[in-house]
């Protein structure tokens, strides 16, 4: 086990999990074939509703069985990125699957999964999800919606069974509703009354999709991944910056022992460059070493004065 700190953490190769959501037909496949190096694992048998410009190399599995060793067993160095399509189709998948594991995964008057059965998704799931994170890819989950209603406002869920809805939310980073408003198809990763989604590190709100025309670069994800990232080793950047400045005005604030210290330091403070709340923070600290010493700040002069 190796400890790392904060200042020394680095997201430049992280791994993203997406989960695009949205009715059918809106484009969810292409847009996610829009990613770096896509492998599409085909479990709907879709991809020839994909332009066949736009189709990349494909992995269709017959069995679920068959779908844990082809990712066991295949060469994936030449994939950046894993598509699952669908998280419906995947769950029926592994159903018969984890029932021949276990009858009591199956209801007794159907072949249709009992409460344990769910439950046993549900960690099905979740391991299904770190293997393609242990392969150092990004996986990008597709589920279509269906509509439902809470009171006069009509939503739209992940279409899938028991309360695995709730549950996918926890192993993602990012979450986007994808629709067409008007003439123009857009992917929202900002929550609504209308659907749940899931935004992090710059990615927010609600971008348009590009419509593809006479064969157009197909790379939103790809992009959008880039931003992820940058923000995110960003973030580590001015976390640094914001400690060091604390940690180097704080030990200049211990030393005062004079007005003029005092004076010196707040000059240090107006002129830095302030991260997050640092500025508030080093003023609230260099007052009270200041009332310590038994000084005060004027307002007339700006300065600090003998009490």
């Amino acid at each position: 086990m190796s400890i790392v700190k904060p200042d020394e953490m680095n997201f430049s190769n992280k791994n993203i999990v997406l989960l695009i959501q949205g009715k059918h037909g809106v484009g969810k496949t292409t847009l996610a074939l829009s990613s770096k190096r896509p492998l599409l694992i085909d479990i709907e048998s879709g991809v020839d509703r994909v332009d066949a410009y736009y189709r990349k190399d494909t992995l269709v599995c017959d069995s679920y069985k068959q779908l844990l060793n082809d990712l066991e067993t295949s060469d994936l160095s030449a994939y950046d990125t894993l598509i699952l399509d669908t998280l419906g189709s995947a769950i029926d998948l592994m159903t018969p699957y984890l029932i021949n594991q276990n009858p009591k995964f199956k209801q007794d008057t159907s072949n249709q999964l009992s409460q344990k059965g769910w439950g046993a998704v549900k960690v099905e799931l979740k391991s299904l999800i770190q293997i393609c994170r242990d392969k150092k890819k990004d996986l990008i989950i597709i589920t279509h919606c269906k509509a439902d209603k809470d009171g006069e406002t009509t939503i739209y869920v992940p279409d899938i069974g028991g309360s695995m809805k709730d549950d996918i939310f926890n192993d993602i980073d990012l979450a986007c509703f994808m629709e067409t408003i008007g003439n123009k198809r857009t992917v929202n990763f900002s929550p609504t009354d209308r659907f749940s989604a899931k935004g992090n590190h710059g990615i927010a709100g609600v971008y348009e999709v590009k419509t593809l025309e006479k064969h157009e670069n197909n790379n939103a994800v790809a992009e959008l991944f880039k931003t992820y990232r940058e923000e995110l080793q960003n973030e580590v950047v001015e976390n640094k910056n914001y400690n060091d400045l604390m940690t180097s005005v704080t030990n200049k604030i211990i030393a005062c022992k004079t007005d003029s210290d005092l004076n010196t330091v707040l000059g240090d403070i107006l002129g830095a460059t302030h991260i997050y709340s640092s500025k508030e923070e080093l003023g609230a600290r260099l007052n009270a070493k200041a009332k310590d010493l038994g000084f005060k700040f004027d307002k007339g002069t700006k300065t600090y004065v003998k009490s």
